[in-house]
């Protein structure tokens, strides 16, 4: 059995544990898609063991890419000045007048679960790395509450991860990852892109499967 079998996630500990699961991999893909330093690297090395066994050998080989590389190739794909924007904003779907309304809509939904985003994303309330972050986060919540056998903090947890996913990741995330993966290339990005599709792949609940997240 597995973490996407509802048999198996009825019993109130295995539930818990595909939580865990889920917030693990979403943790993964926010450090992915952040731009690489030797923090994200090392949270990514702290996180291999509670990730899938399929991923463990990709992101080791991702840590040891020389950090600077992998900076530039960042910067070159996903920068200011790169070639995509990693913001839901930055998408052509996104029109000008509705940008201030995505950012303030997302920037709500972490004022209120008291989700703090690190570093320089900060500013970037739309940011890949941040809304899976973000995402990783309820689930943890979801897991914490169910634990304790709160139910209702547990369902405030869920709907609110169902209603951000639609909002913020479902319209422009896979769009935006295969359009990545097409011109990535072989270099640090590249090589995250299919680490990403793999732990947001169909019965997984990530952005590719929306019948499962939360």
């Amino acid at each position: 059995m597995s973490d996407s079998d509802p048999s198996w996630e009825s019993r109130p500990e295995n539930g818990v544990r595909a939580l865990l699961a889920r917030a693990a991999r979403y943790r993964a893909v926010s450090l992915l898609l952040a731009p690489p330093d030797r923090s994200v690297l090392a949270d990514l090395a702290a996180l291999v063991d509670a990730l899938p066994p399929a991923v463990e050998e990709p992101i080791t080989r991702l840590i040891e890419t020389d950090l600077a590389d992998a900076q530039g190739d960042y910067h070159r794909l996903l920068g200011s000045s790169g070639t995509l924007s990693a913001c839901a904003t930055g998408q052509a779907a996104c029109g000008p007048g509705q940008k201030a309304a995505v950012m303030a809509d997302a920037a709500g939904f972490y004022r209120a679960f008291g989700y703090d985003p690190a570093g320089h994303l900060a500013e970037c309330p739309d940011h890949a790395s941040v809304l899976f972050g973000f995402a990783g986060y309820l689930a943890l919540k979801e897991a914490l509450a169910c634990h304790r056998g709160d139910v209702e903090a547990a369902e405030v947890c869920r709907d609110a991860a169902v209603k951000f996913h639609g909002t913020h990741v479902a319209p422009w995330f896979d769009a935006f990852l295969d359009r990545l993966g097409a011109c990535a290339g072989e270099g640090h990005v590249g090589r995250a892109v299919r680490i990403v599709s793999e732990l947001t792949g169909p019965g997984r609940g990530g952005a590719r499967d929306s019948t499962t997240l939360a």
